[in-house]
């Protein structure tokens, strides 16, 4: 019996201790600083309150990552600059690999000496930083002695331009103008511009400043008046423009013989005044395209390109309707050996209603449409569409936008409806070949001409074996009565039929 009692005791003794022990304080260093890099500074801080081993850990991590925002119902700035500066204080020689700084202040009673973020970075550069994140939003009389917001001017240290080991820079200037370059970034791999304003000679000095070695470049939010966008680049291998507000932009020009990533957001632009586009990437793999037709459209066969997405904004006007034919046309040569490629329905209908668009995509394999209320009108052009991809595999069909009622369509679109269905009045069996062999479908709200288009796809694609339809609530139970009613009646061959249903969020731009 009292041995039993020891053994208890010894088996209650070891789950103290293992309850008891300090797992983080016994990882390694390396490991400790590679949890600390997805933690806040005050977050850090915290943990360094746990024990000598946690605040040594805290004092030598190399990954710094400080947030501010002041407003005048919870003034910080003081409190905030006075935090960093002690904790860059204590950083004696320990490396730095990563700077972020948010600072953020909308209150004009602080009394604010924006000139320490220059300091901070200088620490951060002489520690060997590799990465810096800098977004400065400060009120315009302390950051700059400039009465006019507009004419601020952002100013980075010349202690940047002369590290060696920075590879990472991330700048966003809450739209204050940024300065031209003072020097070059030898060393720089990735830079992002977000949120400033520029002019067309600093966004290229930017660009070629950091030439001998960038891969990655972002232009997001950037406010400028100039006339042409220029990208040239040996070394680029992604880049993402996107949500640019230039009204006098009038040519693009990329030519970059390593790229392998594009976005190409111009939605918020008139793209209807660009004179140009032109692309030069022979290693493009992935290409974003979300725009409208520049009149002279230049672009290079994308021989290795696997993923595209195609959202055009096409305004079919009288002038338009002339040449929007031949520009698609040029995209869709540049695209055509890609594998899996999505479209808008401005491009499935205009494909429809221009006949000068004979692109094979025999590469083709798997091709996602969106459209915002589906009708029996799309299906002539789906059908239409899908007859010349003969080893489309799967097809994937979105409706994203919650309608009440079907779109407008022009009187020349239910013309060519009403001459495709003439032109298969035998109805349009095996009209797609036998390579289709899986179509998904995601249908957000009401109005959709779902068991119409179901029932024509099975007699159109003889090859396929698989539905899947994800619909919302709306639909209940009589859509579903329906939908099983057309495919017992019209399949030939087994089919696998999967409804599943989704409870859709807010709104989603079908465009993307």
């Amino acid at each position: 019996m009292a041995q039993l009692l020891k053994l208890e005791g010894q088996k209650a003794q070891r789950t103290y201790y293992a309850e008891n022990y300090d797992h983080f304080s016994n990882l390694s260093e390396p490991i400790v600083h590679h949890i600390f890099g997805f933690l806040g500074t005050k977050d850090i801080a915290r943990i360094g309150t746990l024990s000598k081993r946690c605040r040594e850990m805290f004092i030598s991590s190399p990954y710094l990552k400080f947030a501010s925002i002041c407003s005048y119902d919870n003034p910080l700035c003081k409190q905030f600059s006075d935090y960093v500066d002690r904790v860059l204080s204590l950083r004696n020689s320990s490396e730095i690999r990563s700077l972020s700084l948010r600072w953020v202040c909308d209150n004009n009673e602080c009394d604010v000496d924006v000139h320490l973020v220059d300091k901070w970075i200088d620490i951060a550069v002489r520690r060997g930083v590799q990465e810096i994140e800098i977004e400065v939003g400060v009120r315009e009389d302390a950051m700059f002695n400039f009465p006019n917001f507009r004419d601020a001017v952002f100013k980075l240290p010349k202690c940047i331009f002369i590290s060696r080991s920075l590879r990472v820079l991330k700048l966003d200037m809450r739209y204050n103008r940024l300065q031209e370059p003072t020097g070059a970034l030898p060393s720089l791999e990735d830079l992002s511009l977000c949120s400033l304003q520029v002019s067309e000679s600093c966004l290229e000095k930017w660009v070629s400043s950091a030439r001998p070695s960038l891969k990655r470049l972002t232009i997001s939010n950037v406010q400028g008046v100039f006339e042409n966008l220029n990208i040239v680049s040996k070394s680029l291998e992604e880049l993402d423009i996107s949500v640019l507000s230039c009204k006098l932009l009038k040519n693009v020009d990329i030519s970059t013989e390593r790229l392998g990533k594009l976005c190409l957001d111009l939605k918020t632009l008139f793209t209807r005044h660009l004179h140009s586009m032109k692309i030069a990437a022979p290693n493009l793999q992935e290409l974003t395209w979300i725009a409208g037709m520049a009149s002279n459209v230049e672009l290079s066969e994308f021989k290795l390109l696997k993923n595209a997405t195609l959202s055009v904004g096409i305004c079919n006007d009288y002038v338009e309707g002339f040449t929007i034919g031949n520009r698609l046309a040029k995209l869709f040569q540049s695209v055509r050996f890609v594998s899996a490629l999505q479209i808008n329905s401005e491009v499935l209908e205009t494909l429809f209603l221009r006949h000068r668009i004979s692109v094979a995509l025999d590469s083709l394999r798997h091709l996602t449409i969106t459209v915002e209320c589906l009708t029996r009108y799309h299906f002539s052009a789906f059908a239409s569409l899908l007859a010349g991809l003969r080893n489309l595999q799967t097809l994937s069909l979105k409706c994203h936008r919650e309608n009440r009622y079907p779109p407008d369509h022009s009187l020349w679109y239910r013309w060519k409806a009403v001459k495709f269905n003439e032109q298969h009045s035998n109805g349009f069996r095996n009209l797609l070949g036998d390579q289709l062999s899986m179509i998904e479908m995601e249908l957000k709200g009401k109005g959709h001409e779902v068991v119409f288009f179901v029932g024509n796809m099975i007699k159109a694609a003889k090859g396929l074996r698989k539905i899947t339809i994800v619909y919302s609530r709306e639909y209940y139970s009589e859509m579903l009565s329906k939908m099983r009613n057309e495919i017992s009646a019209t399949a030939l061959l087994p089919l696998e039929v999967n409804l599943v249903e989704k409870e859709f969020g807010g709104y989603e731009d079908p465009e993307l």
